[in-house]
């Protein structure tokens, strides 16, 4: 797809920061200005999330609530820019270019008084809801860290685990429908095209698997009357000593996405949980920190997290991401798909059905997350109940890094990267702190220019150097080897 980049930063001190980035263009920043709300304004919304929390407000008041937080998270400047790189984009895709995206991407410092705030009922000023506008996509973040460390590579196939818990007296689960999409993820939908390469799951897809050879296992945990052919059922109750048994048998890969069908709570203290299942069939509240530590630390495995629960990304007024989608977001996982709301099965099936559906073929996960949404407006309650705003989606940095099977993706980018700063002959640091601090800058520019493999390389030698804290000689084997991967990289393309 061709994205444009809109990004918002917004400060513990609740001022807004703006990036823009449109297709083939230098990069537009404005400084840092305050929310364009007061403090009477800002009451109004909490108030009305109070009310959307407990699914009190009528339609009319729900664009209400919507076109308050417009004002406040695109105040003056920042609403005008928007507006014209939203009129340019629109204008492209409705004439017929329906690969053209304009990417809306807000990182919120947990401080903040909008970090509780939901801003998937954004509703600007020509009463489109940004969250479910086919030429956008919409997504929140917090804080972009320079120092992520992407999952490692390994060939196909895909593994994804499937945990569907139905503790006694939580009602039933839809599940058949949602496992049946992500099986779809393994199926070529068209051949490679020459100057064109398949993806996976990044960085999966090196070496390719051969067509005979399985391109995704999904294995599902959870006792389900209704399966689909294809999937490995352990027919185990989903409990959590199950779950940590499945993750620590050595025959069984580790899971690049983990999907959990079922309910979630909010404790006294108003943490997040997931309901997992006891022995004897009742409920068993885990937190996301339980959770995330059944996987590696630094996360290096898990691509996506998908959490098909109720309130299971709900965030406490005054606290903001304390709940299960922010507690594993924080450890290192590139995206986190959730609920921020109570949701029926059959709307939060629909909308994860068409998820998988449509990285099978080809989106990258915000524009899934973002058809997902659209999906759920084709049904009779439109945009007049929170159903479509309620799915959230967690990205570690600005960009659908998280690339499905089956996509024909171009194997160069659409986007011109800034050239760099100084020429590539006076890349010659003298300590291994200077060696980090140029990688570092070096893969920002590719992540800007999307060349997301080049710039996971740069990554990789920076940690690789971080371990040793002795200056950098020409003639050590580390320099040696790190200015042969440089030179390698370089030589294809620079940004």
């Amino acid at each position: 797809m061709d994205y444009d980049q809109f990004l918002l930063e917004i400060s513990r001190d609740n001022t807004i920061a703006m990036e823009y980035l449109a297709l083939n263009t230098k990069r537009e920043k404005k400084d840092p200005v305050p929310i364009g709300a007061n403090e009477l304004e800002c009451e109004f919304i909490r108030s009305f999330v109070n009310r959307l929390s407990t699914n009190t407000l009528t339609a009319d008041e729900l664009r209400l609530l919507g076109k308050a937080l417009y004002k406040a998270i695109f105040p003056g400047e920042i609403n005008t820019r928007f507006g014209q790189a939203s009129k340019v984009v629109s204008d492209d895709y409705y004439a017929g270019n329906r690969e053209r995206r304009l990417r809306v991407h807000i990182t919120i410092d947990e401080a903040s008084k909008v970090a509780a705030w939901p801003l998937e009922f954004l509703c600007d000023d020509s009463d489109t809801w940004l969250a479910t506008a086919p030429f956008i996509t919409l997504s929140r973040s917090q804080k972009y860290r320079l120092d992520y460390e992407p999952p490692v590579t390994h060939p196909p196939p895909l593994n994804v685990l499937v945990v569907i818990s139905s503790p006694r007296g939580y009602g039933g689960i839809l599940s058949a429908k949602v496992v049946e999409e992500i099986l779809k993820l393994g199926r070529e939908e068209s051949p490679p095209t020459e100057g064109f390469h398949t993806s996976r799951l990044s960085p999966i897809a090196s070496p390719r698997a051969k067509p005979s050879e399985p391109q995704v296992n999904v294995t599902v945990l959870g006792m389900v009357d209704e399966k689909a052919s294809g999937a490995l059922y352990l027919d185990m109750p989903a409990t959590f000593a199950n779950l940590r048994e499945v993750l620590e048998e050595k025959e069984r890969a580790l899971p690049d996405v983990l999907h959990f069908i079922g309910h979630g709570e909010i404790d006294t203290k108003n943490k997040g949980q997931l309901v997992f299942v006891k022995n004897d069939g009742g409920p068993d509240p885990v937190y996301g920190d339980d959770l995330g530590n059944l996987f590696p630390s630094p996360n290096r495995m898990l691509r996506l997290v998908v959490l098909q629960a109720c309130q299971s990304a709900a965030t406490s007024t005054g606290t903001g991401f304390m709940s299960v989608a922010a507690q594993l977001f924080k450890r290192n996982i590139p995206g986190v798909v959730a609920m921020q709301f109570d949701i029926d099965n059959a709307y939060a099936t629909l909308f994860a059905a068409d998820f998988y559906e449509s990285l099978a073929q080809g989106h990258e996960v915000d524009a899934a997350v973002q058809r997902g949404r659209v999906k759920i407006t084709n049904e009779e309650t439109r945009w007049s109940v929170r159903h479509f705003g309620t799915p959230v989606l967690f990205m570690l940095n600005p960009y659908g890094i998280i690339v499905p099977v089956g996509i024909v993706q171009q194997a160069e980018p659409r986007y011109t990267a800034p050239p760099p700063q100084r020429p590539e002959s006076a890349l010659r640091p003298q300590s291994n702190q200077e060696a980090i601090n140029q990688l570092k800058e070096r893969a920002k520019r590719y992540l800007d220019a999307g060349q997301f493999d080049k710039a996971q390389e740069y990554i990789r030698i920076a940690a690789e150097l971080e371990k040793d804290s002795s200056p950098v000689s020409t003639t050590s084997p580390s320099a040696f080897q790190s200015d042969q991967r440089l030179a390698s990289l370089d030589s294809s393309s620079k940004p």
